[in-house]
């Protein structure tokens, strides 16, 4: 099946699809550097996410699934991803993210 431009028709939604670490992670780089250079940390350079299941998040952020989920407003079909900000300083940054389960927005976990 084509479409009127003679393309193939595909599901496909418009934006990136941030279940994907790459995608995820020039976001997450792109917010770092919106917020500019810090005192302790510089300027961020660079960005990488891996995906990682929700109860390593949930225990290491503490407190019961539950309560995760509630105050971070996510559910057990969101995708769950470790990502690590990489500053001028040589100083890490690790932060938690969830992605909606059709990719179309994420947001940091607390």
């Amino acid at each position: 099946m084509t479409s009127a431009c003679g393309a193939a028709r595909t599901n496909a939604r418009e934006g990136p699809d941030f279940r994907r670490p790459r995608t995820l992670a020039a976001a997450v780089l792109a917010g770092a550097k919106k917020l500019g250079t810090t005192v302790d940390f510089g300027a961020a350079k660079a960005a990488g996410c891996d995906r990682v299941p929700e109860r390593s998040v949930a225990v290491q952020l503490g407190g019961s699934r539950a309560a995760f989920e509630r105050r971070n407003g996510v559910a057990r079909d969101w995708f769950f991803f470790r990502c690590v900000v990489l500053y001028s300083s040589g100083r890490p940054r690790i932060v938690d993210e969830a992605v909606r389960p059709d990719g179309s927005g994420w947001v940091e976990l607390f």
